[in-house]
């Protein structure tokens, strides 16, 4: 390697140190001396410089050799990657997961098969050969061009499966499309329709063998339920922001059906629903209290008997009308619950709830309470009457203003007495399954290993009481409007952490050990954050 070192002589550094830093002109000798010093190191520097750049070209091929040897050491090492040793059941199970939520067939979404395609040609071939994959998709009637392509792909790939079809008929635009889809009914087996009421023009019904699942949305003719007279497989049926009044429900095989969703009906087509459905298994209302969705008073001669439902969830502003119309012999899981945003929420209606249980005398095995307006002392008649209760699931209304639901009250009278000297036993003798969430400082966790201590106790298991397998205590709400809370409303009390810990960790080896046993593996008492 050439190395190249300019010296100035010592006549040039003593002229440089003495003139340069004066307003000095130097003599006719001086400046051709300096103009022979200049030329000299001009051309030491044009050495230099074709040094430099001759040195960049090395460092430049070095650095796209070793760039070029990276890129063989990473493909080697994929060679190695343990992913490549999963059997190709295996990737497909994984695909298959992966591509279960149906595929939108728009422009620019590139759905999940075609984006596992891309990967590699291993993958590709395992899903052009998967047709799981491509059973279940989400068409929109529009003007481009490519979806009757797109359509195609996914008919032609799913084989013969059955379809999960989610049509999206508000805007119709591709009647080739639709024609399509139509032309493959006899494969659905899930199929979902938003704004469809173009088509109550199909004058006969579909071919629909397979179909077990539906779901209407924003419909008002009341002729499009008609083509789905001979969906004799159906299970499923969920109505969405329609009316009773305009569709013809007693076209569907409404008393086959095992489930049922209603979304943004009024109490009154909700309950008449219900009405057609007489061995439904589980229902899902989800009404609110907006004036477009009402309908006038509910009136109903006897309430409606749902002797084969099992399951039941509320999510509403109007309880009163539905606990007042519905009898439920079987109901073994319940769960109310208000709106996040409630709008013109009523008092909950204590008394009719208890009269729906004791009317039905069902054997209730899970509660979930999300959001409800009522007291701890509404909370504990519940209990009397729901003596079968395995689970119990609360969560509370995030509002500072409202009184607990869970508090030591509760807590205490859960907890089951040291001695036998006590008759009155606590309720819910078979609870095995604890879900709180509370307000922050709200109860006395240390009460909670009691409750969990007194209930594996020798004394409650004579009485015929069941261990608590798994209990989840937690403090709800932590946002950045808890923050906003004003002190007087809920006192806010700062605890450290730690000391937090070690005290109810103090409190459970007081115990003696008893509460760490096999039986209690499954415990999560989470303590709260200060």
């Amino acid at each position: 390697m050439r190395v190249y070192i300019f010296s100035p002589s010592k006549d040039l550094l003593a002229f440089h140190v003495g003139k340069h830093s004066f307003n000095y002109a130097p003599s006719s000798t001086e400046a051709s001396l300096l103009s022979e010093w200049i030329e000299e190191a001009e051309s030491e520097h044009g050495r230099y410089t074709g040094e430099i750049d001759r040195l960049r070209s090395i460092m430049k091929k070095l650095e796209r050799e070793r760039a070029y040897l990276q890129r063989y050491i990473d493909e080697y090492r994929t060679l190695l990657s343990p992913i490549r040793k999963l059997p190709p059941e295996i990737l497909t199970e994984i695909f298959s997961l992966h591509c279960q939520a149906p595929s939108w067939l728009r422009r620019p979404v590139i759905a999940p098969p075609m984006i596992i395609a891309q990967t590699c040609s291993f993958w590709r071939q395992l899903a052009l050969d998967t047709p799981l994959l491509w059973a279940s998709f989400h068409v929109t009637l529009s003007p481009f061009p490519g979806n009757i392509q797109l359509l195609s792909t996914y008919l032609h790939r799913s084989k013969d499966l059955p379809l999960t079809v989610e049509l999206d008929y508000r805007e119709p635009n591709d009647c080739l499309v639709l024609k399509t889809l139509l032309e493959h009914s006899w494969r659905w087996k899930r199929f979902l329709l938003y704004g469809a009421d173009r088509l109550s023009s199909i004058e006969s019904p579909l071919i629909l063998p397979l179909l077990k699942s539906l779901e209407l949305s924003t419909i008002t003719s009341s002729r499009v339920t008609s083509i789905f007279k001979n969906a004799l497989a159906l299970k499923r049926l969920t109505l969405d922001n329609v009316s009773v009044h305009t569709i013809e429900l007693e076209t569907l095989p409404c008393s086959r059906l095992t489930s049922v969703t209603v979304r943004r009906l009024s109490v009154s087509d909700a309950l008449h629903v219900l009405h057609n459905c007489p061995n439904v298994e589980k229902v899902t209302i989800s009404t609110r209290n907006f004036t477009h969705w009402l309908h006038g008073a509910v009136h109903f001669d006897q309430p409606v008997r749902l002797s084969s439902l099992t399951t039941l969830t509320f999510t509403t502003e109007l309880f009163c009308p539905l606990f007042r119309n519905l009898i439920t012999p079987s109901l073994t899981t319940l769960t109310v619950a208000a709106p996040t945003e409630p709008y013109d929420m009523e008092v909950w209606p204590q008394s009719e709830f208890v009269a729906f249980l004791q009317r039905s005398a069902c054997p209730l095995r899970y509660l979930s309470l999300v959001n409800i307006e009522l007291s701890d002392a509404d909370l504990l008649s519940i209990f009397q009457h729901t003596p079968l209760l395995t689970h119990l699931s609360v969560k509370e209304n995030p509002r500072p203003d409202l009184p607990g639901l869970i508090t030591n009250r509760v807590l205490r009278r859960l907890t089951f007495p040291k001695t036998s000297a006590n008759t009155q036993y606590p309720p819910l003798p078979h609870l095995q399954f604890i879900d709180f969430v509370t307000h922050p400082s709200r109860i006395d966790y240390g009460l909670m290993i009691d409750l969990l201590s007194s209930r594996s106790s020798p004394l409650a298991k004579r009485h015929g009481f069941s261990v608590l397998k798994d209990v989840s205590a937690r403090q709800g709400f932590i946002n950045a409007s808890e923050s906003e809370v004003p002190h007087h409303v809920i006192p806010r009390v700062d605890v450290p952490l730690m000391p937090l810990i070690d005290g109810i960790t103090n409190r459970i080896f007081a115990l003696g050990g008893s509460i760490v046993t096999p039986v209690f593996s499954s415990i999560r008492l989470i303590i709260p954050i200060a």
